[in-house]
């Protein structure tokens, strides 16, 4: 067993991706926090990040929004009923996926609280839907939908319902763990061993969903994929999960006094 170890809701539900993680805590984050103040006075620490663009840099938040490329979501038509069939507020965010972060960073949209109901919704006839329903298919014939009934995934998922979290069994779920981790000769005897023990697989479904999507990836400028954080002259970039730094990763293996220097020379460039 080995490889990166991220977050579960960063491996099904987020985008940040990489070889090089960013140590989490203390100095590293104290930098973007220093830029993200310089940015915007009325910051107050937060680490969501503001939307900037320079010469030097960029900063983009995390994006709360759909594919705004095409590739997960259809991407309809502007005249397409589905989108012209509602209200301009609610159709802009379904066309373009606008996920702009409220006061406290969220920004997911819940259509059923707001009444819109989705059979109800229009037919669409630009023929986005019918094109996002192909490349699924073909998705599904590579990758699957789901792990294979041996693999630990379900194993894990059988111990976690029986010891769930929260429950004063709980603490059974690693000792009843260790005789798996013991069949697949991974290791039980580090401090925290456990540690990505809801997220492994042994019948290549996250491989060939990996493969997949690497060889079918989004649009360069799709709000999903684009960096959180890319320093021009060096193209170097970090992802992150909902905030920096939370589960995030960078392109390039660097050091916390390379990264003091790239913040440094952000801020400088506010003053150009």
């Amino acid at each position: 067993m080995g490889g990166v170890v991220m977050e579960l809701g960063n491996l099904v539900f987020g985008h940040s991706r990489g070889n090089f993680e960013v140590p989490r805590g203390g100095a590293w984050e104290n930098g973007f926090a220093r830029l993200f103040d310089t940015i915007d006075e009325n910051n107050d620490g937060s680490m969501y990040g503001p939307e900037f663009i320079n010469e030097t840099f960029e900063v983009h938040p995390y994006w709360w929004g759909e594919c705004t490329c095409g590739k997960s979501t259809p991407l309809h038509a502007k005249d397409c009923p589905y989108v012209l069939g509602h209200d301009d507020w609610v159709s802009d965010r379904l066309h373009w996926a606008s996920g702009k972060p409220n006061e406290d960073g969220i920004a997911e949209l819940d259509l059923l609280a707001l009444g819109y109901y989705p059979v109800l919704y229009p037919e669409c006839t630009c023929g986005a839907r019918e094109v996002f329903g192909k490349r699924e298919l073909e998705r599904e014939a590579v990758v699957g939908i789901n792990h294979a009934p041996e693999c630990y995934h379900f194993r894990y998922v059988a111990l976690s319902d029986k010891y769930p979290i929260g429950s004063k069994d709980y603490d059974k779920l690693y000792e009843a763990l260790k005789p798996v981790y013991a069949e697949y000769g991974w290791d039980t005897t580090s401090e925290y061993w456990y540690y990505g023990c809801a997220t492994h697989c042994t019948c290549g479904f996250y491989e060939r969903s990996d493969r997949w999507e690497v060889e079918h990836p989004h649009a360069d400028n799709c709000k999903l994929v684009q960096p959180n954080f890319w320093y021009k002259p060096l193209d170097f970039t970090v992802q992150v999960y909902k905030y920096f730094l939370r589960d995030s990763f960078m392109s390039h293996d660097i050091k916390l006094k390379d990264l003091r220097k790239m913040i440094d020379a952000c801020i400088a460039s506010l003053k150009k």
